[in-house]
């Protein structure tokens, strides 16, 4: 079915929630790809005739529902976005996905739809796997390192120097490196 999905249709697998298919060996089997709709509670071995409860119905329930796939999230929203992509994780880690294009790094945050992308307009030399919890990452580009840091109630994100001194919001950090390799700014400018 996946394989139907990528050479007829790619943006097929990004169109459904989950399906049912058959195996050659496996029966009948659910794929689910969003458990925020359903998780599942019982198990069949024969083709539905009779059923035993899912073990770990009760941890997919406490723990997973609120888990989406992230790659199917993405396409769903964004597929233009999810082709350019070389990684995306399957899963958000304190609210972010660290996502690689063309060896650089970036992230999508789960407060902000996925339809707009991610959060920055620059591609970072190294990132960490996500932000700490208290909503800080320390980013790399061109061998400087730089602070990230997201601000939970209004959901913005800013840029600090590696000492602390605040530098500008990252929607216009593009403009600021831009500006700094050109000298053209003054200690007075604001980003």
């Amino acid at each position: 079915m996946c394989r139907y999905f990528e050479r007829y249709d790619p943006e097929a697998g990004y169109k459904v929630n989950g399906y049912i298919f058959k195996g050659n060996h496996d029966g009948f089997v659910c794929f689910m790809r969003d458990f925020k709709n359903a998780y599942p509670v019982e198990i069949s071995n024969d083709c539905g005739r009779t059923w035993k409860p899912f073990k770990g119905a009760e941890t997919m329930k406490e723990f997973g529902i609120d888990d989406v796939d992230l790659k199917f999230q993405l396409g769903k929203y964004n597929f233009q976005l999810m082709q350019e992509l070389d990684e995306v994780p399957y899963y958000f880690i304190n609210g972010f996905a660290k996502v690689k294009k063309d060896g650089k790094f970036n992230f999508l945050y789960r407060p902000k739809p996925l339809a707009q992308g991610v959060i920055s307009p620059v591609w970072f030399d190294y990132a960490p796997e996500t932000f700490t919890k208290r909503g800080t990452a320390n980013v790399v580009i061109d061998g400087n390192t730089y602070i990230l840091k997201v601000d939970p109630k209004t959901n913005i994100f800013y840029v600090y120097l590696s000492d602390g001194k605040y530098l500008c919001k990252l929607d216009t950090f593009d403009r600021f490196l831009s500006a700094m390799s050109n000298q053209e700014f003054d200690d007075d400018d604001d980003f």
